[in-house]
Parts: C-alpha cells; structure tokens; sequence
C-alpha cells in the first residue's frame, strides 16, 4: 500500500493514502511511538516514565496471571 507521511510540527505526522483519499493527523510522543490516530484510536494511559524503581528501568512488573504468591 503506497502511502506518505509528512512532519506537521513537534509531536505531528500526516498521513495520506497514495491516491489522497485517506488522511490523518497522527500524533507522537517523545520517543515515536503513535499516541493519536483520530476516527480509530487514543492512547488512554502511559507508565509513568523515569520511574526507575525496579530492575526494569521504568517498566511495570510482570504478574503472573493464575497464581497467588506461594505458587498455587
């Protein structure tokens, strides 16, 4: 699928289908990932960036899903 993205401003991408039928403003945050895509999705929440309290540097922990924590 042919398509164009283009730098609107600090944080703003617009996208355009090749035949120029379909186009988006998308919105990024500071590290590129896509927060806003207008008519499909919004980013509803973040991890708390800088939170670096555990050995993952800022990641929430993983949970075991199905198991308490004695192991059962």
């Amino acid at each position: 699928l042919p398509q164009r993205y283009r730098r609107e401003g600090e944080g703003e991408y617009r996208y355009e289908s090749s035949d120029g039928r379909f186009v988006r403003t998308l919105k990024v945050n500071r590290s590129g990932f896509v927060v806003s895509y207008p008519g499909l999705w919004q980013q509803e929440a973040t991890w708390r960036s800088g939170a670096a309290d555990g050995p993952l540097h800022g990641r929430p922990p993983e949970r075991s899903v199905g198991r308490n924590r004695h192991g059962g």
